[in-house]
């Protein structure tokens, strides 16, 4: 892993997305140790503004499995609703 181009070492999860969002451009990624659980990497994608977070994990063998989550499920958990007043005085409801 060390030796990609895309591979940040570990670096923390504020600071490889410091890092997307100055690159500024959808899909942009990068790879870093995971903070939290010990021989795993993280890969992080810019879309839309956001970063997404997906765990790589070497199996058996040598080969690489990634734990996906649809981005519907990411939204629903990262993401809280804004309540916004029209100009006639109605609230709507949007996600952020």
């Amino acid at each position: 892993m060390e030796a990609l181009g895309f591979y940040h070492g570990a670096i923390s999860k504020q600071t490889g997305e410091k890092v997307l969002c100055a690159a500024g451009k959808d899909g942009s990624y990068l790879i870093r140790k995971s903070e939290t659980v010990p021989d795993v990497y993280c890969l992080c994608v810019l879309y839309h503004k956001y970063v997404y977070t997906y765990r790589l994990f070497q199996v058996e063998g040598g080969s690489w499995t990634i734990e996906l989550f649809t981005p519907l499920q990411k939204f629903h958990t990262k993401h809280h609703p804004v309540q916004e007043t029209t100009a006639d005085g109605h609230k709507t409801e949007e996600r952020v």
